[in-house]
């Protein structure tokens, strides 16, 4: 269900090479965007200047790379 109301919030995380980041919220839509490095979030593999979309509780890892 989808009420219009959204928010826009910026948040920075370095991850150092193989570190995890696990995002717990269940109500929550991401967008995850990959600087440098690379990174698998929620399985999919996200490389350089790459973005990946991710729905409720979320991992993240780090590549060899950070």
């Amino acid at each position: 269900h989808v009420t219009g109301e959204y928010e826009l919030r910026l948040i920075e995380d370095v991850l150092p090479s193989g570190a995890g980041l696990q995002l717990a919220s269940r109500a929550v839509r991401r967008l995850v965007y990959v600087a440098h490095g690379a990174a698998t979030v929620a399985g999919q593999r996200v490389a350089d200047d790459q973005a990946a979309y991710a729905h409720g509780e979320t991992e993240i890892l780090a590549g060899s790379g950070g």
